[in-house]
């Protein structure tokens, strides 16, 4: 080993400083591109994402079930992919409607009995009229006057306020509109391109790898495995941190006796994968409607539920997804904080996978040409003038 890396060396230190600084020039230009092809993924990807999750879902997941279940049959692979594809639909659409359901339950609830917590509102607000009075020097009528004319002022500032409010929360709504259908569409086309792949996928794949020229191919194959590494260790560690999140949420909302606790832990891990926000976007509007519904302990425990699950997705997301990928929190902290920086929510995301697909380069040796070369114009640079002997 020790004289194949003295010949090695040696025929290292052979090469012209020309032909180095070139082939450090061809590298560092490689690089460059890759860097703009990066930024310019953000549109490719507008474009194409239902399409690129279409083929890593059917290459990674779809196609091998398809496999197992058609066995030597193959014949039944379009069969399969059908049924495969109408169940993913049936699902998706099923989760929507009972999440829709539910909620709509809720404010027919709330709107028919209004009159019942408008009462519950004023017993409690009475109750704090008592509290308030009884542990300071203020009279119950002086506490009460206050507290209720506060009250009366934001009811008529709503009654006043929000139907002025109506036709511009409405034009928000009309904004973001084709945003939903461009997102229902896009899911579509997801569920088409699925089934489509998985029928003929023996075919694309071949001609997807007929256009990768020889010479590239262990470079292009070394980079898909620190991509699909990365991803799918990066997912693994968010199905994770969802599934302790979902147990979390059904286990307090059995204990408060919500009804439907595990469709909505469900929900609430779902909606969990939008960085920053998260379980937040769910939980915080439902305390304040609890809040004024007049259920405080209610409210007071979803505002903790909602609080410690923010919490815990900050202070343990870097070290699962550290075990998960082999990213040292560390990196994976600074990955979330460059990632948010630079890109926002989706910088958030993508940032950890970039992260660890070229910590996953580094480790297979994938930059060891181009750190050998550096270190050698670096060595020959110092000797030139003089730093080194």
């Amino acid at each position: 080993m020790d004289k194949d890396e003295n010949k090695t060396m040696k025929g290292e230190q052979e090469i012209s400083t020309r032909h180095l600084m070139g082939r450090i020039g061809l590298r560092i230009m490689i690089i460059i591109s890759v860097a703009v092809f990066i930024l310019l993924l953000g549109p490719i990807l507008h474009y194409t994402m239902p399409f690129i999750l279409a083929l890593l879902m059917a290459r990674y997941i779809l196609v091998p079930l398809i496999r197992k279940l058609s066995g030597r049959a193959e014949h039944m692979k379009k069969f399969w992919a059908v049924i495969i594809v109408l169940a993913i639909m049936v699902l998706v659409f099923g989760v929507i409607s009972l999440a829709l359901y539910y909620l709509a339950a809720e404010i027919a609830n709330l709107v028919k009995n209004r009159n019942i917590y408008s009462v519950k509102i004023d017993g409690a607000l009475t109750d704090i009229c008592t509290f308030i009075s009884t542990h300071t020097d203020f009279s119950f009528k002086q506490v009460s006057n206050t507290v209720f004319g506060i009250y009366e002022k934001i009811v008529e500032w709503a009654q006043q306020e929000l139907p002025g409010r109506t036709p511009s929360i409405i034009n928000k709504f009309t904004k973001y509109a084709p945003s939903i259908g461009s997102g229902f569409m896009g899911f579509l086309f997801f569920l088409m391109a699925s089934y489509f792949v998985c029928s003929d996928y023996d075919n694309i794949s071949n001609k997807i790898k007929s256009m990768i020229p020889d010479g590239v191919r262990p470079y292009f194959k070394q980079v898909r495995a620190a991509a699909g590494d990365a991803t799918f260790g990066y997912l693994k560690a968010q199905l994770i941190l969802s599934a302790i999140i979902t147990l979390i949420c059904t286990t307090v909302l059995l204990i408060i006796g919500q009804s439907y606790a595990i469709l909505i832990a469900l929900v609430i891990a779902i909606v969990d994968f939008i960085p920053m926000l998260g379980s937040g976007l769910v939980i915080g509007p439902w305390a304040l409607l609890t809040i004024v519904m007049g259920d405080y302990p209610k409210a007071i425990v979803l505002l903790a539920l909602a609080i410690g699950l923010f919490l815990f997705r900050r202070i343990v997301e870097p070290k699962v997804v550290g075990d998960q990928t082999g990213l040292h929190p560390l990196l994976s902290l600074m990955s979330l904080y460059i990632g948010i920086k630079s890109g926002g929510l989706l910088g958030l995301v993508i940032a950890p996978i970039i992260c660890m697909m070229i910590l996953g380069l580094y480790n297979s040796g994938f930059f060891t040409p181009t750190i050998n070369d550096i270190k050698l114009i670096s060595y020959r640079l110092a000797k030139y003038t003089g730093m080194i002997k």
